[in-house]
Order: C-alpha cells, then structure tokens, then sequence
C-alpha cells in the first residue's frame, strides 16, 4: 500500500502536444508520443542517489533524510531534439531496477 515513487514528466510545449489524465494513466508515453507523430529515436538515462526532502518524504511515506533513487531521462526525438524529460525519485528501500541487455548479431 505504500507508493514506490514519484516522478513528473516534461514535454516541450513547442510541439503542441495535450494529454488527458485518462491517457496518461493508460498508456505508456513512449505511445502516446508516437501517436501524436514524434518519432523517437534514443534516450539518456542516469540513476543517482538523493536523500529525501520534506516534500519526497510526505510523498513517499518515508523519513526526511532517508535514501532514495533519483533517475533523470531524457528522449530524443530523430533530430536529436528533447521530447520529453522524466524526474523521479524511487524509495530504495523497496525499488529495484532491473535491466536486461542483448548484444547485436556480428
């Protein structure tokens, strides 16, 4: 019962895109930029670490001061222009991030 995280996204207000909250609660925004015909085409991710504030802290349900993840993402679009920008924040106790990597065919 407990939230995981909290994170908020950004979309550049230049490409004219608007979402509403049953969409977004519905579909990934990978999809619901394609769809508004944003080709994407790469992304940066970082992950760091952060202590909470008092905001995060009420958020997350966890102490001011406790341990938590902070990922910042950010997509591209085939121009390499950003697309959209992701800032969250995930509890450590109870997240993990699991990635899984394939090498291409030589």
């Amino acid at each position: 019962g407990d939230p995981i995280g909290s994170n908020v996204k950004y979309i550049p207000a230049d490409l004219s895109i608007a979402f509403d909250l049953s969409e977004l609660n519905e579909q990934p925004m990978l999809a619901l930029l394609e769809r508004a015909g944003v080709s994407v085409a790469s992304a940066d991710q970082v992950f760091g670490a952060c202590l909470a504030d008092a905001r995060l802290a009420g958020l997350l349900h966890v102490a001011v001061g406790a341990p938590l993840m902070d990922l910042r993402l950010v997509v591209f679009d085939e121009q390499r222009r950003p697309v959209e920008r992701l800032v969250a924040y995930y509890r450590a106790d109870i997240y993990r991030h699991h990635v899984h990597l394939t090498r291409k065919s030589r």
